[in-house]
C-alpha cells in the first residue's frame, strides 16, 4: 500500500520542478515570427553565404553577426533532413570563427558538438562530416587535455579520409593524431605519426610545412634539438612556397601566415632550449609581429609567444623580462585583463579551460619566487602564493570541461604536484608571519589537490538528485559512462593479446559510443544550465570556520597529509587551532614501504621486527606533531602510500613484549577513521536517507568451482539483520541483478564476497554475485555510476580499499565508486580479507553500532575486542587479522530506521497526503452536487 503514496507525494511536494528547469532556457523557435516571402532552407542558406563572404573578407565580426541570426532567430522547428544538416553547418561556421579567427575553444566546442547532435539526427555522416566536425572537435579536445577523445576522434577522421582516398585529409589526421601523442607525452608516437604523413605523396606545401612544424615540436620534447631546428626550417620553407601562389588578399594567405608564424615559434622554443638566446628571441619577435596582424588583440597565439619569450628570459637569468612576458602573455589572453603591475593577477570570473593559461600562471609564481630569493622583499613572496592560488582558480574552469577521468587524473596528477612548491612558500611565510593564519592558508591548498575527481563525481550525483531531474537523459549519460569504462578494459585486455582485430573492433564501438555521450553531455548542459552551474561552482575552497565547528561537534582532529617528490606536509586543524608543519621525508619514505609489507602478512615477521619497522613509521608521520593533536578521535586525509597504511596498527611506544596481544598500538589510545579530504567530510550526503534499514548479500558460493566457499558470510551478514531489521539476499539470490534493483534503498549494505583490484591501471575491479559467469562480477565502472543513499557501506572482500594510487586523487578502487555514487562511510579491507576474523569483529562492530555510537569508535572498540579475546592467541593478534578493515568517509554517527518506524514513516506521508486531497474531494463532490 504504501509505495501507492510515493508518485502522488512527489507530485505534490515537487509540482514545478522539471518545468521550471526545462522552461529556463525559452524555446525560440516558437517565439519569432518569419520574415515574408521566405522559406526557412532558402534563409538558412542566404545567411550562411554571407557570413562566408565576410569570413573570406576577414571580417570575422560581421560573419559572426550573420550565423547568430541565422541560429537564434529560426521561426519554428526545424523540419525534414536538408533543414537540420543546413542548420548543423550554419553551427559547423559559427564554430570555426569561434576556433579559428577568435580563440574561443569553449564556444567553438560547443557549436560542433551540436552540429554533430543535428548530424545525427538525421544520420548524416559523411567524409565532410568528418573533415569539419570530427576534426577540429578532435583538436579542441587535445588543448583541454582531453586526449582520449581526440585521440578517437581523429583515429575516425583518418579512417574516413583513408576509405575516401582524401590524401591532404590523410596528412592532416597524421598531423593531427602526432600532436595527441605530443599531448600525452609520447614524443617517439608523434614522431612516428608525423613521418608517415610526411611520406605521403602529395605536392601540397602547407600540409607539409604543418607536418615539419608539428616534427620540429615532437624533436624539442624529445631533445633532438638539432634534429628539431632543421625541421622547423624545412617548415618554414614549404610555407614561403605556398605563399608565393597564393593571392595576398584571399583567406588562404592569412592561413599560411598563421601557420608560418606557428612555426617561428616553435624555432623559437627550439632556439631557446639550445641555449642560442639571442637567435631565440629574434624568431619568436618574428612570430609575434606576424600574429599581431593575424589574430585580434587578445588571442591564445599571442599569448603563447609571449610565454615562449617568458621562458627564454628566465633560462638566460634575465628573470625581470621573464616576469613582465609572464604578464603580457595573461594580458594577450584573459578578457578584462590589462594591468601591467607583476603583482596584479587575472580575477577567477575571467579564466577559461586553456592550458596556456596555466603554464603561465606558473612560470609568473617560479620567477616571482626566484625574485624574492635573490632581491628579497616580502611582497615577490607573496605575489607568488597568489599567483599560485590563482592557478588554482583556473585549473577549476579546466576541470569543469573535462568529461574523461583520464584527463582529469591527469591533471590533479599536476595540480597536486604544483602545491608542492606554493607550500613550500607558506611554510615560509609562517614562520616569518607566525600570528597570520598562514597554516589555514596551508590546510586549504592541500585540500584544493586532494580527490578533486572523486568530489566532482559525487557533486555532479548529488546536485542532479537534489534538483529532482528524471530525465532520462541522464541515465543514458551512466550507462554510456559504463559501456565505456567496460570498453576501455576490454580494448586494454586485446592490447595484452595482442588481438589486433578485436582491438579494431572495440575501439569503433569506443567512438560511437563516446560522440553519443559528448552530445548527451552537451544536451545537458543547454537544457539543464542550473545544475551545470552547481556542479561548476561549487567548487570554492573549504571553509575553515564551518570546518571548526563541525570538528567541535564530533570532538575530533584532521590530520591533512601531503606528500611530495622529496616534502612531506602535514596540515592539522583542531577545533581551536591549525597548524602547517613539514616531517621529515626520507625517513617517512624509507620506512612506510617497509610498514606496508610488514602488515599484510603474518608470515614476514615476529612481535620484535614488527614492533621495530612499526615504530619508525610513527616517529617520521605521528611523533614530531603529538603535541599538536588536541582529540582523541583523528580523521586522516591520507596522501600517496598512506592510502596503504592502517594508522591504528602503528606502535607508539616501544615495548619488551614478544607477544602481539601486548604491543603498543595506537588503536589503544585513539579512535581513527580515514576521509578523501574535507571537502568530502562537509559534503555528507546528509538530505537524502535510504527507506529501508539494512541490506545483506551473501553469495557464499558452497558449490562453485571459481570461488572458494565464504562459510561465515551468512553468519555475518545475519548480524546486521538481527540489530537493524531489513533483508537478506543469501546465496543464489545475491545475484548482481538482485543487488543492484535493491541497493539504493538501503541505509546500511553489507556485502560479504570475493572481489579483486583487477590490474592496479585500468580501473577493472569486480565484486563477484551469485554465479562463476563473468556477466555476475560487478565491475568497478558500474559501482561509480549507482545512486546511493547509504550512511554505511561494508565491503567485506578482499582488496576493496586497493587500486592504483593517483598522485592528489588517492586510491581509484572498489571503495571509492561506492563512495563515488553517494555513500557516506565505507569499511573496506587494505589486503585479503580474513572472513573468519572478520565475521568475529563485525559481530562486535554491530554490537557498538546498534547503540548509536559512531562507526569509528565501534570499530576501534570491535578490533581492541578481538585482540583482547581470550580466543584469539599470540599469533592471531597479529595486525593482519584485524587492521585490513578501515573506514573511509563522514564518520557521523547513523541513527538507523527500523522496519517499525519505516513503516510509520509511510503512514504519516499517507496522513499528509490525505489531508492535502481532502479538500480537493469535498469541493469537488459539493461542485457535483
Amino acid at each position: 500500500m504504501k509505495f501507492l503514496f510515493i508518485p502522488l507525494f512527489l507530485v505534490l511536494l515537487f509540482p514545478s520542478c522539471d518545468s521550471d528547469e526545462t522552461n529556463s532556457t525559452p524555446d525560440v523557435n516558437e517565439q519569432l515570427l518569419p520574415p515574408p516571402d521566405i522559406e526557412l532552407i532558402d534563409w538558412i542558406v542566404k545567411l550562411k553565404k554571407e557570413s562566408q563572404s565576410f569570413r573570406d573578407n576577414n571580417e570575422p565580426e560581421k560573419a559572426l553577426k550573420s550565423l547568430n541570426e541565422c541560429i537564434s532567430e529560426v521561426w519554428r522547428p526545424l523540419k525534414g533532413e536538408e533543414e537540420h544538416i543546413q542548420m548543423g553547418w550554419a553551427y559547423v561556421n559559427r564554430a570555426y570563427i569561434h576556433e579559428q579567427l577568435l580563440g574561443n575553444y569553449l564556444l567553438a566546442k560547443n557549436d560542433y558538438l551540436e552540429a554533430l547532435k543535428l548530424f545525427h539526427s538525421v544520420n548524416h555522416e559523411d567524409f565532410y562530416v568528418a573533415r569539419y566536425v570530427l576534426q577540429p572537435l578532435g583538436n579542441i579536445h587535445t588543448r583541454f587535455g582531453e586526449n582520449e577523445q581526440a585521440l578517437r576522434m581523429l583515429t575516425k577522421f583518418k579512417e574516413i579520409s583513408e576509405e575516401n582516398d582524401e590524401v591532404d585529409a590523410i596528412a592532416n589526421a597524421y598531423n593531427d593524431i602526432g600532436r595527441v601523442h605530443l599531448n600525452k607525452g609520447d614524443g617517439k608516437k608523434a614522431i612516428e605519426s608525423f613521418n608517415s604523413g610526411i611520406s605521403i605523396e602529395t605536392d601540397n606545401h602547407i600540409n607539409i610545412g604543418l607536418l615539419y612544424s608539428s616534427l620540429a615540436e615532437a624533436y624539442l620534447y624529445t631533445t633532438d634539438l638539432k634534429q628539431g631546428i632543421n625541421t622547423a626550417l624545412k617548415g618554414k620553407d614549404h610555407f614561403s612556397k605556398a605563399l608565393k601562389n597564393t593571392d595576398t588578399k584571399s583567406y588562404q594567405f592569412q592561413l599560411i601566415k598563421k601557420y608560418q608564424q606557428e612555426t617561428k615559434k616553435t624555432l623559437g622554443n627550439l632556439l631557446s632550449e639550445s641555449g642560442d638566446y639571442k637567435s631565440s628571441i629574434y624568431s619568436f619577435n618574428e612570430a609575434l609581429r606576424d600574429a599581431k596582424i593575424i589574430y585580434p588583440r587578445k588571442h591564445r597565439e599571442i599569448g603563447k609567444i609571449h610565454l615562449g619569450i617568458a621562458n627564454c628570459y628566465v633560462k638566460s637569468e634575465n628573470i625581470e623580462k621573464g616576469l613582465t612576458h609572464y604578464q603580457d602573455a595573461l594580458i594577450s589572453m584573459i578578457p578584462n585583463f590589462e594591468s601591467l603591475s607583476h603583482f596584479d593577477n587575472p580575477k577567477k570570473e575571467f579564466l577559461y579551460a586553456d592550458v596556456t593559461i596555466g603554464e603561465a600562471l606558473i612560470g609568473k609564481a617560479k620567477t616571482q619566487k626566484a625574485l624574492y630569493d635573490s632581491i628579497g622583499g616580502l611582497n615577490f613572496l607573496k605575489a607568488s602564493l597568489e599567483t599560485y592560488l590563482t592557478y588554482y582558480n583556473w585549473e577549476k574552469s579546466l576541470r569543469n570541461e573535462h568529461q574523461n577521468d583520464n584527463s582529469k587524473l591527469k591533471f590533479a596528477a599536476i595540480n597536486h604536484q604544483i602545491g608542492s612548491e606554493a607550500l613550500q612558500i607558506i611554510k615560509e611565510l609562517d614562520k616569518i608571519e607566525p600570528l597570520n593564519n598562514w597554516a589555514e592558508a596551508g590546510f586549504k591548498l592541500i585540500d584544493q589537490t586532494k580527490s578533486t575527481v572523486l568530489d566532482q563525481t559525487r557533486r555532479r550525483n548529488i546536485n542532479q538528485s537534489r534538483l529532482n531531474l528524471n530525465d532520462s537523459i541522464f541515465d543514458d549519460v551512466r550507462q554510456l559512462e559504463v559501456q565505456l569504462s567496460l570498453l576501455n578494459i576490454e580494448f586494454n585486455d586485446a592490447i595484452l593479446a595482442g588481438d589486433s582485430i578485436k582491438q579494431s573492433r572495440i575501439n569503433k564501438q569506443i567512438v560511437q559510443s563516446d560522440e553519443k555521450y559528448q552530445i548527451l553531455n552537451h544536451t545537458i548542459k543547454q537544457k539543464y544550465w542550473t545544475l551545470s552551474e552547481l556542479n561548476s561552482g561549487q567548487t570554492k575552497s573549504i571553509d575553515i570556520n564551518s570546518l571548526k565547528e563541525e570538528l567541535k561537534k564530533s570532538e575530533s582532529t584532521i590530520l591533512n597529509y601531503y606528500e611530495g617528490d622529496s616534502n612531506l606536509f602535514v596540515a592539522i586543524i583542531n577545533p581551536d587551532k591549525t597548524f602547517l608543519i613539514q616531517l621529515e621525508f626520507n625517513s617517512y619514505n624509507n620506512s612506510v614501504d617497509q610498514f606496508i609489507h610488514a602488515i599484510s602478512s603474518d608470515k614476514i615477521n615476529g612481535p620484535v621486527q614488527y614492533e621495530n619497522i612499526s615504530y619508525s613509521l610513527y616517529e617520521a608521520i605521528i611523533e614530531p606533531i603529538q603535541s599538536q593533536l588536541s582529540s582523541k578521535k583523528w580523521i586522516i586525509i591520507p596522501d600517496g602510500k598512506m592510502h596503504q597504511v592502517p594508522f591504528e596498527a602503528l606502535i607508539h611506544t616501544k615495548s619488551e613484549t614478544k607477544n602481539f596481544k601486548q604491543l603498543n598500538y595506537l588503536l589503544h589510545k585513539q579512535v581513527i577513521s580515514y576521509c578523501p579530504s574535507a571537502k568530502f567530510y562537509l559534503t555528507d550526503n546528509k538530505w537524502k536517507k535510504g527507506l529501508k534499514p539494512f541490506l545483506g548479500i551473501a553469495p557464499i558460493f558452497k558449490h562453485n568451482k571459481e570461488f572458494s566457499w565464504l562459510n561465515h558470510s551468512k553468519n555475518e551478514i545475519k548480524l546486521g539483520k538481527t540489530y537493524f531489521g531489513g533483508d537478506l539476499l543469501v546465496a543464489e539470490k545475491a545475484t548482481k541483478h538482485n543487488f543492484l534493483e535493491e541497493v539504493e534503498d538501503y541505509q546500511i549494505v553489507h556485502i560479504s564476497t570475493h572481489a579483486d583490484k583487477g590490474t592496479n591501471a585500468n580501473n577493472d575491479g569486480w565484486m563477484a554475485f551469485a554465479s562463476d559467469t563473468l556477466s555476475n562480477r560487478l565491475q568497478t565502472p558500474e559501482i561509480f555510476q549507482l545512486n546511493l543513499s547509504s550512511d554505511l557501506v561494508i565491503l567485506n572482500a578482499c582488496e576493496t580499499g586497493v587500486g592504483e594510487i593517483f598522485r592528489g586523487e588517492g586510491t581509484r578502487s572498489i571503495t571509492a565508486g561506492f563512495l563515488s555514487s553517494g555513500a557516506n562511510n565505507v569499511i573496506t579491507n587494505l589486503w585479503q580479507a580474513n572472513h573468519s576474523s572478520n565475521l568475529q569483529l563485525f559481530e562486535a562492530f554491530y554490537d557498538n553500532l546498534a547503540s548509536e555510537t559512531k562507526p569509528s569508535s565501534s570499530l576501534q572498540q570491535a578490533k581492541i575486542k578481538f585482540i583482547t579475546n581470550e580466543n584469539t592467541n599470540e599469533l592471531t593478534a597479529h595486525p593482519y587479522y584485524w587492521a585490513a578493515p578501515i573506514l573511509i568517509g563522514t564518520d557521523h554517527p547513523i541513527k538507523v530506521l527500523s522496519s517499525t518506524s519505516s513503516n510509520t514513516i509511510w503512514y504519516i506521508v499517507g496522513g499528509l497526503i490525505f489531508i492535502v486531497i481532502l479538500p480537493i474531494l469535498r469541493k469537488k463532490r459539493n461542485s457535483q452536487t
